[in-house]
C-alpha cells in the first residue's frame, strides 16, 4: 500500500465547507434559543461532513505532484459524491 498524504484542499471542498458553515450560521441565527436534540439540521450537516471526510482527495506520498484521488472510491478528486453534494448545496456544478 503506497504512503498517502492528504491532497491540497480543492476549491470545491472550500465552497462546500463555506456552504455548510452558512447553513449552520443561518440555522443558529434563526433559532438562537432553540437547542433541541431532535433538530435535524445539525445532524444533517454533521452527516454531510462525515461523508465529505470519507471522500477526501489524497495523493501518493511518493508522488505529491500527482492528481488527487478520492480516498473512499478511487475516483479522481473531486469524486462524483463530492461533486453531487457540492452542486446540491451551492448550486454550482463542480468539474473534476
Amino acid at each position: 500500500m503506497p504512503d498517502v498524504t492528504p491532497a491540497a484542499v480543492p476549491a470545491a471542498a472550500d465552497e462546500l465547507s463555506a456552504a455548510l458553515d452558512r447553513i449552520k450560521a443561518d440555522h443558529a441565527s434563526a433559532n438562537p434559543f432553540d437547542v433541541n436534540a431532535n433538530d435535524p439540521v445539525p445532524r444533517l450537516v454533521a452527516a454531510v461532513e462525515r461523508v465529505m471526510d470519507l471522500h477526501r482527495g489524497i495523493t501518493d506520498g511518493d508522488y505529491p505532484e500527482s492528481l488527487p484521488v478520492c480516498e473512499e472510491d478511487g475516483e479522481w478528486a473531486p469524486c462524483p459524491t463530492v461533486r453531487a453534494i457540492t452542486a446540491a448545496l451551492t448550486g454550482k456544478e463542480v468539474q473534476q
